[in-house]
């Protein structure tokens, strides 16, 4: 055989050898094993759908690889999501409360300085509470007055003037009243808030170590 044809032969018996020696173990693969629907053991040459629960994958030689977790349904895929966004959602209502209260803390180093705001927030308030205390004092002279001239009417058929003014002062009173309670709601609404925000500063504050003085 001529030298050429010689080597030619020799460089295709290498070439093959490596290529069969290069091949051989990316084909070998892995074995999957588990348990399917009804109690049935199934295995496959590639990772199963459909286990039961978790399946083993082995090298060809049967040895262990490791344990592929079961896959999730999609009821399980849903709570996972649901599980994850309700976590987000805790952790930014947590940041949120944590800004706030650094808020707080820093417009209301003590119960001094909630005080002060205190009493500035309800001012308007007391003033409009003591300004219809006034209004209805004057509204009930007025009202005894009437009543001293209906006395002048005993079977109460008063003049028609008599009857309006009397009419107007019912009416007058009643406002009035209605008022007062408006005014006394948001008075209590008010302070009741500062109490509250009162309430959380002691715990923010003995967190610190103190400043509630």
């Amino acid at each position: 055989m001529p030298p050429a044809v010689a080597l030619s032969l020799l460089s295709l018996l290498v070439s093959g050898a490596g290529q069969a020696f290069a091949e051989g173990p990316a084909a070998s693969g892995s074995i999957y094993s588990c348990m399917g629907p009804g109690g049935k053991r199934i295995q496959q040459d590639r990772e199963i759908v459909g286990c039961v629960g978790e399946q083993v994958e082995r090298n060809r030689d049967g040895s262990f690889k490791r344990v592929v977790p079961r896959s999730l349904t999609e009821e399980e895929k849903q709570a996972e999501e649901d599980k994850a966004r309700r976590l987000e959602r805790e952790a930014t209502e947590q940041r949120i409360a944590q800004r706030k209260d650094e808020d707080l803390l820093r417009r209301y180093p003590d119960v001094a300085a909630l005080e002060r705001a205190r009493q500035i927030a309800l001012a308007p308030a007391l003033a409009a509470i003591r300004h219809s205390e006034e209004r209805n004092q004057e509204l009930l002279k007025a009202r005894k007055r009437l009543e001293d001239e209906a006395e002048f009417y005993p079977d109460r058929k008063y003049p028609a003037k008599l009857k309006y003014d009397i009419d107007r002062s019912d009416a007058a009173l009643a406002a009035e009243k209605q008022a007062q309670q408006l005014r006394q709601d948001d008075l209590k609404r008010n302070n009741d808030k500062f109490d509250a925000t009162l309430a959380r500063l002691k715990t923010l504050w003995a967190r610190q170590g103190g400043g509630a003085k």
